[in-house]
């Protein structure tokens, strides 16, 4: 990332940038910071940018003309298409980490860092393109609050911390504060660090809750999307994670024997019982051999009785018959024209454990999807609302904000654009059930749907309606009565549709298997045109409906990226994970996608049909090869010389077209 600053003070950033992270990030080349002295800018001898404002009053304000030479100047020598102009003011819109995570995605940010208060407006109307504060209290200049967001948006570029959890687990990155934590020793003075789960932890092992109350994520082991409420008395399970409030849990499984545990099983058994199949090149290779040295002494024979050949003459030609159809060429129709696929897959942001998945994948007959995170965003979205009075819209905004449920996180970013709520307002969190809050003068729920809760025939109709479609509902209660409903989905990622398309257009049978309730996994299945949707169905099932698929179609593919999906990667012929699943999901599949892009599956199936083309021309024009050099050396038309020229020859030949592709393949 670019990064200009145009200043009145450059000195003052000597101190903060040449020291910690961002010292670092610029040595690294993640970070290029230039600092542009707005004083070289000024017309004058003096170097005067500011003046007395029209109309009189107190103070001085910082003059249009420098500053507008300065940007100028900034765009002539460095200009990024995808730039933004900020300008230091504590009349602007308020700094927030979201607002970081939105800036780190550009490639140049611009400060304009005058007077902090006290500059000419047509500043900010013609050259910025948003005013930031960082707080309701005024500064001498813009830079201390430059150095305050460059700090903040560098911990956001990928490579700038050390680890690359650092900056999601950061207070405030996703609405959520941190948590208390602690480290070695666990007994320090008689203070001793506590055995609790807290809100943001991931469950270390199968549990009973004994205390509390929270929201549980369990995508990794059930594959559902939404989070399940969880008191005292139920059961948590290792690998999912704790997302609202602080619980207490009795553990009740050795770590040998969580459910966790059990999936790891099961993917070692699949592991050892399943054999991949072998390419066909693997296949034909020692028939071939074994076809050859069993044909060679019948030459020999048959030359020397039959064909009257002197004894010379026949071993001559029984050498030449060897360097003839020596496999050096047809081993190599296959191994150099893998890697050079599988070093363009890399290069794609695909990348495969092995040629042989590369290989298989043009011969797939069923490929089966995960759903949540796979073919699904992973997150929910407000999809459908339905309010009483849409003035009410702010409230249930300003209230959702105090939650760290991802439905309200849902609703906070549908409603982004909306007017925010003038008044302060208290909210309770019904940890499982919802919020409330009082916003003038009356008591507002948002809650799931109950019936004890009047309701119109109109909210039945729509409450049934969402319910059916498979989306999770829930309830805006005034007065009690229902007067706001909204309804949410993980909705299909853009790519799905097309790339399950293609598939059926290559006469590959296309499956949905998911742990996710049936009605929402239906509706899901729907909208993409999945030919077969499997549900509410556990890893194990998972399994053995990838086995049951292998004898009856075929050649198998299982897309996943939950520890759920393991056992099933393992099984099928070709596992295939998402970047962004778990570390099981990965080590247990043959090709990762790293950019969790799905379209990129269907660039790996092309090259896998192209590779397979390649294979096919080079084996055809070796075996040609042999052919000739066979009836050349039988009826005594070539030499030894000859053979090892047109053997090698045609084992170069072939390594060069195996190099093809490296090119990129047409879309």
């Amino acid at each position: 990332m670019r990064i200009d600053i145009v200043s009145l003070f450059p000195a003052m950033f000597a101190g903060p940038f040449g020291e910690s992270i961002t010292k670092r990030a610029v040595e690294r080349g993640l970070l290029d910071i230039k600092i542009t002295n707005l004083r070289d800018f000024a017309f004058d001898k003096h170097k005067q940018v500011d003046d007395s404002p029209f109309g009189g009053g107190s103070g001085m304000v910082l003059k249009p003309e420098p500053m507008f030479r300065a940007l100028r100047h900034i765009e002539a020598t460095a200009a990024y298409q995808k730039r933004r102009v900020l300008l230091m003011s504590p009349s602007g819109r308020t700094f927030t980490q979201q607002k970081a995570k939105e800036l780190a995605a550009y490639d140049q940010l611009i400060f304009l860092c005058g007077h902090y208060e006290g500059f000419d407006a047509r500043i900010e109307d013609y050259l910025a393109d948003e005013a930031i504060s960082i707080g309701d209290y005024v500064l001498t200049g813009g830079e201390l609050p430059a150095m305050v967001i460059i700090d903040t948006v560098s911990r956001m570029l990928p490579g700038v911390l050390g680890s690359e959890e650092s900056a999601p687990t950061d207070s405030f990155y996703d609405g959520l504060l941190g948590y208390p934590q602690y480290t070695r020793p666990r007994d320090y003075a008689g203070l001793i660090a506590p055995d609790v789960l807290l809100s943001g932890d991931q469950v270390p092992i199968d549990g009973v809750i004994t205390k509390g109350l929270t929201s549980i994520d369990e995508a990794t082991i059930t594959g559902e999307s939404m989070p399940r409420s969880k008191g005292e008395g139920d059961e948590v399970f290792a690998s999912t994670v704790n997302l609202s409030s602080r619980i207490e849990i009795k553990v009740t499984a050795a770590s040998t024997d969580t459910v966790f545990a059990k999936i790891m099983k099961v993917v070692e058994n699949a592991q050892h019982s399943m054999n991949k199949q072998a390419t066909f090149i693997q296949k034909i290779e020692p028939i071939y051999v074994n076809i050859v040295l069993i044909i060679w002494p019948i030459f020999l024979l048959f030359g020397y009785f039959l064909m009257g050949w002197d004894l010379n003459t026949t071993l001559y030609r029984g050498m030449v018959y060897l360097i003839g159809v020596s496999p050096c060429a047809l081993a190599a129709s296959a191994v150099p024209a893998t890697l050079a696929a599988m070093s363009r897959l890399s290069k794609m942001g695909i990348l495969a454990k092995g040629g042989a998945a590369i290989s298989q994948l043009q011969d797939l007959r069923v490929i089966s999807f995960d759903k949540t995170g796979t073919l699904t965003k992973g997150t929910p979205e407000l999809t459908d609302y339905w309010f009483e009075d849409e003035t009410m819209i702010p409230a249930v905004v300003a209230m959702e904000k105090q939650s760290t449920h991802p439905l309200a996180q849902a609703v906070v970013q549908k409603f982004s654009e909306w007017t925010v709520l003038d008044e302060e307002i208290e909210v309770e969190v019904l940890v499982g059930q919802g919020v409330r809050s009082v916003v003038g003068g009356e008591q507002i729920h948002i809650i799931k749907p109950l019936d004890t809760v009047d309701r119109t025939q109109e909210v039945s109709n729509r409450l049934q309606e969402w319910a059916s479609e498979g989306k999770t509902v829930v309830t805006v209660v005034k007065d009690n009565r229902i007067v706001g409903l909204m309804a949410f989905m993980d909705l299909p990622n853009e790519a799905s549709k097309a790339v399950l398309d293609y598939f059926k257009s290559e006469l590959v049978h296309t499956t949905m298997i998911t742990g996710d309730s049936r009605e929402t996994a239906e509706m899901i299945g729907m909208k993409l045109g999945v030919q077969e949707v499997v549900a509410n169905v556990l890893p194990e099932e998972k399994l053995e409906k990838i086995q049951s698929q292998k004898e009856r179609y075929g050649l198998t593919a299982m897309v996943g990226d939950g520890v759920n999906d393991a056992p099933a990667l393992a099984t099928a012929d070709i596992g295939i994970a998402m970047g962004n699943g778990t570390d099981i999901a990965i080590e247990t599949s043959d090709i990762v996608i790293m950019k969790n892009d799905l379209q990129k599956l269907v660039s790996a199936h092309k090259i896998s049909k192209k590779l397979h083309r390649v294979i096919l021309e080079n084996m055809i024009f070796a075996m040609s090869v042999v052919v000739m050099l066979l009836i050349l050396n039988f009826f005594g038309l070539t030499n030894i010389g000859w053979g090892v020229v047109l053997h090698e020859g045609s084992t170069i030949l072939v390594l060069l077209n195996g190099l093809r592709l490296l090119t990129p393949i047409e879309e």
